[in-house]
């Protein structure tokens, strides 16, 4: 039988069909324990020691790894209508107290680490699709925070290609080459407000498939030839369109003192917002060497009227080539963008589901392979906790193998399994109910019982392949 692992290693390429081999069994391991060592994920310690040095093989790379894992992810954006291609920057700490990682950089003051950043896939619903780009920045010169002032003053004045925040215009640039490639899709590219650099919504977006973009603003821009009026002032003038309920996902601010709103603590709560928006021509940054023409850009704003006493008020300015001209459209600006959660879904799962900031590796490259494969791991948990949801009809063997779904229904119903595989949401519950999820109290069970419900069921599956009929059978 064909598996996930084999459609998803396709095409791998390391130079020895060896380790192809055993990058196949040690991702099949991971993903059944994501949280656990090696000792304990591989079944003892010949295993682990041999994933050890699969990861120290200098052709295991973090570009090798996660190339296969691209390609079948853009193969799933082509057969899409309407994808949002995502992306954020990830931060890694790789700090402990009685070891130092070779060849690790500095990611803040006095904490060494990497950062990640990632263009994810998504659907208009929401079902990942997996990672179409990725690449490290590990900063190992030092930070620019470090810099004397004028440095600082005189780095804001060179060419953003110049600049570490290149990395969202690389992203941008791969978005637009995946639009092209695909004439019959919609593909929008989320970002937040991080990635609110000129540059950004002045790149050229294709002639004949155009890519859209819609980038949260994090600073108030000025209008040309009016130097009273603001992006904000100019939004707060004009109609209202709408109002809309949101639910706002709690957050924590990584600095306790931090001022700036868009980075402080949020506790999770639910919010009316007021929607406005407006076609608006912003006026360029000055930078060295090269000269920047004003822009038109739509922007649509939603705040919060009424915010809570003490707390700060919610407010979203977007930036975006999608249209404007009814509600309805403005509706979609906003709801697309609320789909950029999911990213967030994709690094929690990395860092508290996989544990990556826990896997203890001498060498930089030899950790980073090691992510790139937890990158496929963590994909892999987010479909099928999707998937139940917007496909519920469908045959459960699209997500799981006979021995999971059957180990399952046999422990959940206490019956035997029916002959002919169940639809994907009667699995998904039952799986979810291994991980505590009570249907009277959710619609949807949530990725951490999915989590634990998951990781339950290879261990029944486990016991089915050894125990269950057909392996009786098969000992006849």
């Amino acid at each position: 039988m064909i598996t996930w692992i084999d459609e998803e290693l396709k095409g791998l390429e390391l130079g020895d069909f060896r380790l192809k081999t055993r990058m196949a069994s040690l991702l099949s391991d991971m993903c059944k324990k994501p949280s656990l060592s090696f000792q304990a994920a591989c079944s003892g310690r010949v295993e682990s020691q041999a994933a050890y040095r699969f990861f120290s093989n200098e052709k295991v790379t973090f570009d090798a790894v996660l190339a296969p894992h691209i390609r079948s992810s853009r193969e799933r954006v082509s057969k899409a209508e309407r994808v949002l291609l995502v992306q954020d920057t990830m931060e890694i700490e790789l700090q402990w107290h009685e070891m130092k990682v070779e060849g690790v950089g500095e990611l803040r003051p006095g904490v060494d680490g990497v950062l990640a950043h990632i263009l994810q896939a998504f659907t208009a619903d929401g079902t990942p699709l997996g990672t179409v780009h990725a690449e490290i920045i590990n900063r190992t010169q030092g930070l620019s925070a470090d810099l004397p002032e004028v440095m600082k003053a005189k780095q804001k004045l060179e060419p953003v290609e110049d600049k570490e925040s290149s990395q969202w215009l690389r992203a941008v640039r791969q978005a637009r080459g995946i639009s092209d490639a695909n004439p019959h899709v919609e593909c929008i590219c989320l970002s937040d407000s991080e990635s609110n650099i000129y540059e950004i919504l002045a790149e050229p977006r294709g002639e004949i498939h155009p890519l859209h973009l819609i980038v949260r603003a994090c600073q108030d821009r000025a209008l040309p030839n009016n130097e009273e009026q603001t992006l904000r002032k100019s939004l707060m003038k004009s109609e209202l369109l709408y109002e809309a309920n949101f639910h706002v996902v709690a957050g924590k601010s990584l600095i306790k003192s931090e001022t700036q709103s868009r980075k402080m603590s949020v506790e999770g709560q639910d919010v009316t917002l007021e929607v406005r928006a407006k076609e608006v021509e912003l006026h360029p940054p000055h930078r060295n060497g090269e000269k920047l023409e004003p822009i038109k850009i739509n922007a649509v704003m939603a705040s919060e009227p009424n915010p809570v006493e003490g707390g700060s008020s919610i407010e979203w300015i977007l930036l975006t080539t999608l249209p404007i001209d009814t509600p309805e459209a403005v509706r979609k600006v906003v709801e697309s963008y609320s789909g950029r959660w999911n990213i967030e879904l994709f690094f929690r799962i990395l860092k508290s589901g996989c544990r990556i900031e826990d896997r203890r590796f001498e060498h930089i490259d030899r950790f980073l392979s090691c992510l790139a494969m937890y990158m496929i791991v963590a994909w892999r948990r987010c479909f099928v906790t999707m998937i139940g949801r917007e496909y519920p009809e469908m045959n459960c063997e699209i997500a799981f193998e006979p021995s999971e779904w059957k180990a399952v229904w046999e422990v959940v119903k206490r019956t035997d399994p029916p002959a002919t595989p169940p639809k994907l949401e009667t699995v998904v519950h039952l799986v979810a109910e291994l991980g505590g999820w009570l249907t009277r109290k959710t619609r949807h069970p949530s990725s951490q019982v999915m989590w634990i419900g998951i990781q339950r069921m290879q261990d029944f599956a486990t016991g089915w392949e050894i125990f269950g009929p057909e392996a009786k059978k098969s000992r006849r």
